[in-house]
């Protein structure tokens, strides 16, 4: 069975190497998860990747966070949070930033049918090893930036 970091490689072919690239692209990520530990821990992972992070506790701070002028380049989110699910988040946020990636990050084997689609985003099951969560953010970035220019 292929790991996670496999499946985005293939997903994206640009990947192939991202492993191997020293440091991240600079993004600026947005995490969103309403545990406080996870946030952290996902937080010093990107941070020692290179990345800029932004946190937000829930779906209403980051939407604040995505409202107040901060460039931000990219949501990686929960799926299951209080108040605001990931996927509410993620529609509220492509209202306002349409081509912004999302990554979501989900404990769960398997996601509610009511949580929507999510095969237009990435998803990166907990727990993750920190290589697998820097090839999803890059495959997200990279898939973002074709779109945009195409």
């Amino acid at each position: 069975m292929k790991g996670a970091a496999e499946r985005a490689k293939q997903t994206c072919p640009q990947l192939a190497d991202i492993s191997k690239r020293d440091g991240a692209s600079r993004a600026v990520v947005l995490v969103v998860d309403d545990d406080d530990f996870v946030r952290e821990i996902t937080t010093d992972i990107l941070t020692d990747q290179g990345y800029d992070v932004l946190q937000a506790a829930d779906g209403g701070a980051a939407l604040e966070a995505l409202s107040n002028g901060r460039i931000i380049d990219i949501l990686l989110a929960d799926v299951v949070m209080n108040k605001m699910s990931g996927p509410e988040l993620a529609r509220q946020v492509r209202v306002l930033h349409p081509l912004m990636p999302v990554v979501f990050m989900s404990g769960y084997a398997g996601l509610a049918d009511d949580e929507g689609d999510l095969s237009l985003f990435q998803l990166i099951k907990k727990p993750f090893r920190p290589g697998d969560l820097h090839v999803h953010i890059e495959a997200a970035l990279v898939r973002s930036r074709g779109l945009s220019s195409g």
